[in-house]
């Protein structure tokens, strides 16, 4: 008996929380990038009801709020299209990092189905990561140093090197890679010259900043 009221009373608190489904609500999950307050938010909040039919006449809420709908947010891994080095001058070399990726909201239900999907970074764009780096001026080997050949009566040839003053090739050291070209440089760090979260959600960031013009 005592089972029996206990499984009555889950169907119950089942039934109760759905019926408190705010159908007036929305709730949208952002990764810590944008701090709630973010101007993001108060854009988002303004936008998303007037292109999304689900969403018009409801107001954003809270994480712990029981709304009708959720948006979230979802971006893929960054694919590299190519990267190639620019001279700044001296010794500085910007990497270029080429690269796409994408970005949506998705509208969820209650069941957690998707009902609207949201661009707001397509993979027909292409982006750049940029990398300030500074190389040591390329070695240059000296040249070869003069010989000639001195015959003596009764001695063999022999080839002698020209006594001749050289200065010692110089190398710019100031932070820079000994010896190392640019793209040495990005073939050793193809992974490292990729962007991460933080160069894709600055880019997701603008687009979003974009939308209160």
């Amino acid at each position: 008996m005592r089972n029996f009221t206990l499984f009555l009373f889950l169907i119950f608190a089942t039934k109760y929380c759905f019926a408190q489904t705010d159908t007036n609500k929305y709730r949208l999950n952002l990764p810590a990038y944008w701090k709630p307050g973010n101007k993001a938010w108060r854009i988002l909040d303004e936008k998303l009801p007037i292109v999304c039919d689900e969403l018009k006449n409801k107001d954003l809420c809270g994480d712990n709020c029981n709304a009708m709908y959720v948006v979230d947010f979802d971006v893929s891994e960054p694919e590299v299209i190519d990267y190639y080095a620019e001279k700044r001058g001296g010794t500085m070399y910007d990497i270029i990092t080429l690269y796409f990726f994408r970005s949506n909201l998705y509208v969820r239900n209650r069941s957690g189905d998707i009902v609207t999907r949201i661009i707001l970074v397509d993979t027909n764009e292409v982006h750049k990561k940029i990398t300030h780096i500074r190389f040591d001026d390329y070695y240059v080997p000296p040249a070869p140093q003069k010989t000639y050949m001195v015959r003596r009566p009764g001695q063999t040839p022999r080839l002698v090197v020209a006594n001749e003053e050289r200065s010692a090739p110089t190398n710019n050291t100031q932070g820079g890679r000994n010896s190392e070209s640019p793209y040495s440089y990005i073939n050793k760090n193809k992974e490292r010259l990729k962007p991460g979260e933080r160069e894709m959600y600055s880019v997701i960031d603008k687009k979003i900043a974009a939308l209160d013009n």
